[in-house]
């Protein structure tokens, strides 16, 4: 039992690669889950971190959550990733 619960641990903490073709088409491998996609934005969430990508005319190509998996096309123009942010109880949060 403990060795499955090493091994969910390791895999949602996997690094994340990024490939970018010509500024036209991008795969992010280490994908947790989708949180926004239109045609001028995309958002997803890694092990670590949130990315957000901006462009024109984003279309998703291909979509593989279980193996962490988005390939998109369309005009890249912004990259920035955004951490996590632990949320701290309101009360803690007054009581400073």
């Amino acid at each position: 039992m403990e060795d499955a619960q090493k091994e969910t641990n390791v895999s949602s903490k996997k690094p994340h690669k990024l490939a970018i073709d010509g500024r036209k088409s991008l795969a992010i491998f280490g994908v947790t889950e989708i949180l926004e996609i239109t045609s001028d934005h995309l958002s997803v969430r890694l092990a670590t971190d949130i990315l957000n990508i901006k462009g024109s005319n984003i279309c998703t190509k291909r979509l593989a959550i279980d193996e962490g998996v988005l390939e998109a096309t369309g005009t890249v123009e912004e990259i920035r990733y955004a951490h996590k942010k632990e949320r701290v109880p309101l009360i803690k949060r007054l009581f400073k």
